[in-house]
């Protein structure tokens, strides 16, 4: 049934009266839901996973297309293929951030053993200095210990470009470095 239609004649749909609208996200999210949850299952998600990941790379083809955005350099299922999975590859490093950070909270509040006692010191250590440092070093240092790239960094910094992060953390690291210095 779905494959009737062409993705010129959906998009045509989403950008009509609300009932082609709703027959067109029918259609689209049949044809494409097998396909999203099995590309989230393969690469660590669950079920429930690739459905979020399927509603909301929907959500945002619909606006994409009601926007002008879409412009059919691609099959409209292709162009929501690729929503779907670089929504999952942002939401895995998430969770992966998430439980990374979940862990080393964890190991920091017990301690078990030599290794792990000294590990605690130099963390502990490692905080007073960073503590020294102002508030958007070490934001930008954390973040960077945390794993973020530095496109990400400018973002949530709200830096012009990855470059000022790359600057900015360079800079940081020579103030930590400075600092160590003077310690010994």
């Amino acid at each position: 049934m779905f494959n009737k239609y062409s993705s010129a004649q959906l998009v045509d749909m989403l950008q009509g009266s609300r009932q082609q609208s709703n027959e067109a996200i029918a259609i689209i999210l049949r044809k494409n839901e097998e396909r999203v949850i099995r590309y989230v299952r393969s690469r660590g998600g669950s079920q429930e996973d690739g459905e979020d990941v399927l509603q909301e790379g929907l959500a945002d083809l619909v606006i994409s297309v009601r926007r002008g955005a879409f412009q059919m350099k691609s099959s409209i299922h292709t162009f929501l293929m690729s929503i779907c999975k670089n929504k999952w590859s942002d939401r895995y490093k998430k969770q992966k951030r998430e439980r990374d950070y979940q862990l080393a909270e964890a190991g920091k509040a017990r301690p078990a053993g030599k290794e792990s006692a000294a590990a605690f010191e130099a963390n502990e250590e490692l905080s007073y200095w960073l503590g020294q440092l102002k508030q958007g070093c070490r934001q930008v240092l954390v973040y960077w210990a945390q794993g973020y790239n530095m496109h990400e960094i400018a973002k949530m910094m709200g830096y012009g470009s990855r470059q000022v992060a790359m600057n900015k953390k360079s800079a940081c690291m020579k103030a930590l470095h400075a600092l160590l210095g003077k310690k010994a």
